[in-house]
């Protein structure tokens, strides 16, 4: 699975800090095996021939259709990504036509290589040449959300470095003693590095029937290696499809075949992946630890290839943040961090996903700082490799945009969202549901600076194109309907925040279970409705069940969770419990009054807790009091009407 992490959104509803990762897995991604011997030939003509099997793959005439097909899609950037395709696919062929005229020579001319190194040499060499000219292939019919995976896929061709690797290639499983059966397995081999470079792509259900088709074959064919092979990538195909439980009862099919043929490499994969699939998808964080302690094992015999490595952090990594324990998904992505360096450089691609993938723990953990400048890494990076209007671009601005709303800076927020929408728009057009992410972010955005109108108009946009290209009770109409809800509530109209809360909560019920981010907003919707009929236990639940999530999702020291405590404080003060409600009000005030903090939410905050003393006959209440009156005339104009009430409220307790 060569994007273990890829197309994931790292789901606190489309609040999203996105959560992603171009890692390719070496086992998958190599495609190494045996091949057949090259026809004999002279060794001065054998060892010449490199440049002209690239004839037809990668040469003017292709290069000039494919700019042509790039152009041709209208999108913004087109030019770029074409330049940035023609230039990695040059460099990628050079190094191919070096490395294929020096495998040669090392048997033919110096001698100093056997046959059989040089067959698994020539095979690897194979599948690469393959994957490119899937890859011109397909990119000569791209349309604009492929062009924005142009780049991408270039950098996720299998890497050759491996096909001269002598130790990893000798250690690889013999063919079939048969010829036939082992040209048929050389035959899968290439076919299913086509569904490797078209997945690449995005093209997940184009790919599913010749998935079928290559498992049936590999039955067929009773290669249990290659058996092993088909079916892991068939698991990843189930995953991308949205079949976390089909994609693990496929891998672990994959992990146990690999096993009884000592099919290591293969083996190593399935173990990363059930990983993932067990921890990150499914919530199965014993299972997934138990599966990275085979993974580590595995690697260990391999030898710790750097990719393997990169990849076993960075899925650990997400695995323990998904759990909350934020200092260990810290510390192996940390780890990530410096592998991918170490084995690529300061500027790579795996780098910039696994900064913006630790940039989220750094959020997580309210370490703002560390979050804003690894995003900058992580966003500089994807600039560079990908082009300026590259999807990855749009999504490190949006969790770019977190850090600043974390922080109170509501203005820096929009600024980026705006951006980052800007660059879905040129990317995707105007009616791609994924700019549901932007504007969703920029309808929060609104909201806080309780710029309504707006707020409304960028929830509804949302929801209008949701609807359109999906349908009305598509799981993705959830997030604007929450963020309406909230609007609803915010604006007392309670009958519409409950029936648009409670829809919204439905289709997370009905779609992803009773645990997801996404409801966050909709419970604390219905919990100012409860609070509104003064039905505080109802309130209490549901403010106690956002707790639980955004603790869990986003760390004891988000907003959100900020939020739900003082929901809960409001409902301990309803029921005169002003010792249940000043304890939720500490935690609550400990983050909402960091420097930075939005004004008028602490101001609330403090007023709940002026009222919470006054129950207990605390002298101190009048204080807490001014202090929201404080916060208030901070906060400016548009909140005049509360601090009039905390007048009237001072006025009526001296």
């Amino acid at each position: 699975m060569e994007a273990l992490l890829a197309e994931l959104a790292r789901e606190p509803g489309k609040r999203a800090r996105q959560w992603f990762a171009g890692l390719g897995i070496a086992g998958l991604a190599a495609g190494l095996g045996y091949g057949l011997t090259p026809p004999a030939a002279a060794p001065q003509n054998l060892c010449k021939d490199a440049p002209a099997r690239f004839a037809g793959v990668w040469d003017d005439a292709r290069k000039a259709e494919l700019r042509q097909a790039l152009r041709a899609t209208g999108a913004a950037g087109a030019d770029d990504v074409a330049g940035r395709v023609e230039a990695r696919l040059d460099a990628y062929a050079a190094e191919w036509i070096a490395m294929h005229t020096a495998a040669c020579e090392a048997t033919h001319v110096r001698g100093e290589q056997s046959p059989q190194l040089l067959d698994r040499r020539m095979e690897c060499l194979s599948l690469r040449r393959t994957e490119v000219d899937v890859l011109v292939q397909s990119l000569a019919a791209a349309d604009a959300a492929m062009l924005d995976r142009a780049v991408q896929a270039t950098m996720n061709l299998g890497r050759l470095d491996r096909c001269a690797d002598a130790e990893a290639l000798m250690a690889t499983l013999p063919p079939p003693d048969d010829p036939e059966q082992a040209a048929r397995v050389a035959d899968v081999r290439a076919r299913l590095a086509r569904v490797r470079v078209r997945g690449n792509l995005g093209q997940y259900e184009a790919v599913r029937a010749l998935s079928d088709e290559l498992l049936q074959e590999a039955i067929a064919i009773g290669y249990r290696p290659l058996h092993a092979e088909v079916l892991a990538r068939h698991a990843q195909l189930l995953e991308y499809a949205g079949d976390p439980a089909g994609a693990e009862k496929a891998m672990l099919d994959a992990y146990f075949m690999a096993g009884a043929v000592k099919h290591d490499e293969i083996q190593a994969d399935a173990a990363l992946a059930l990983t993932f699939i067990d921890g990150v998808e499914q919530a199965r964080y014993d299972d997934a630890m138990l599966w990275d302690r085979h993974a580590a094992m595995l690697l260990e015999r391999l030898g710790a290839p750097p990719v393997l490595q990169i990849t076993r952090h960075t899925g650990l990594g997400g695995v323990l943040e998904r759990w909350g324990k934020y200092p260990e998904a810290r510390e192996h992505l940390e780890r990530a961090l410096a592998l991918a360096e170490a084995d690529e450089g300061p500027e790579n691609l795996n780098l910039a996903t696994v900064a913006h993938n630790l940039g989220g723990v750094y959020l997580a953990q309210g370490d703002l700082a560390a979050a804003e400048r690894i995003y900058r890494r992580s966003l500089d990076l994807f600039a560079a490799l990908l082009g300026p209007d590259n999807l990855a671009v749009g999504e490190t601005l949006n969790n770019l945009a977190m850090v600043a709303q974390q922080r109170g800076d509501l203005p820096g927020a929009r600024e980026r969202l705006q951006r980052a929408l800007a660059i879905y728009e040129r990317s995707l057009g105007a009616r791609h549901p994924r700019l549901s992410i932007p504007l969703c972010n920029l309808g929060s955005v609104a909201a806080a600076q309780r710029d309504l109108a707006a707020a409304h108009a960028h929830y509804e946009r949302a929801l209008a194109i949701i609807e359109k290209a999906l349908g009305a009770d598509d799981f993705e109409v959830a997030e604007p309907l929450g963020g309406l809800a909230e609007l609803a509530a915010l604006e007392r109209r309670w009958d519409d925040a409950e029936a648009l809360a409670g829809r919204a909560l439905a289709l997370h019920a009905r779609v992803q279970g009773p645990a997801q981010p996404g409801q966050i907003q909709p419970l604390c919707a219905l919990g100012e409705v409860a609070l509104a009929r003064r039905d505080y236990a109802d309130a209490r639940a549901h403010f106690q069940r956002a707790l639980e999530l955004a603790e869990a999702t986003y760390g004891p020291q988000d907003i959100a969770a900020a939020t739900a405590l003082g929901g809960l404080a409001r409902a301990a003060v309803g029921e005169r419990k002003p010792a249940e409600a000043l304890p939720l009000l500490t935690r609550a005030l400990a983050i909402r009054e960091q420097p930075g903090g939005l004004a008028h939410e602490a101001a609330a905050l403090r007023f709940v807790e002026a009222q919470a003393r006054q129950q207990s006959r605390d002298a101190a209440a009048a204080d807490a009091a001014r202090q929201a009156l404080a916060h208030y005339a901070a906060a400016g104009e548009r909140f005049t009407a509360e601090r009039a009430e905390v007048e009237s409220w001072l006025a009526a307790h001296r």
